[in-house]
């Protein structure tokens, strides 16, 4: 199991390393700013001075990652305009052309 110092302990709760060291004391354990506690006497620690329970390399660990922003919505395309071809006979066409000159006259 991992060791933590006490003093590094004490720093990463806010407290003086007496106060930890006090704590260890009332739990049975001789400890000295530089001595080092297990992993399990820490968050025991922890728990008591309000600090996280985790080990602190956890919550030092790779930070989250944010997630990539969303795509910009594409601008809407205009609608599609539907073009029919009309096709005249060439009948038609000359009769249009007829009745265009004789309205003329």
């Amino acid at each position: 199991m991992a060791k933590i110092k006490v003093h590094e302990l004490a720093k990463e709760l806010g407290k003086e390393s007496k106060d930890v060291i006090a704590f260890l004391s009332s739990n049975g354990i001789e400890a000295k700013a530089q001595s080092g506690v297990e992993e399990d006497m820490a968050a025991k620690v922890r728990a008591n001075f309000g600090g996280a329970s985790e080990k602190p390399a956890a919550k030092e660990a790779a930070p989250e990652k944010k997630e990539a922003p969303a795509p910009a919505p594409e601008p809407e395309s205009e609608p599609a305009v539907e073009t029919q071809e009309i096709v005249l006979e060439d009948a038609a066409v000359e009769e249009a052309q007829s009745d265009e000159g004789s309205s003329e006259s």
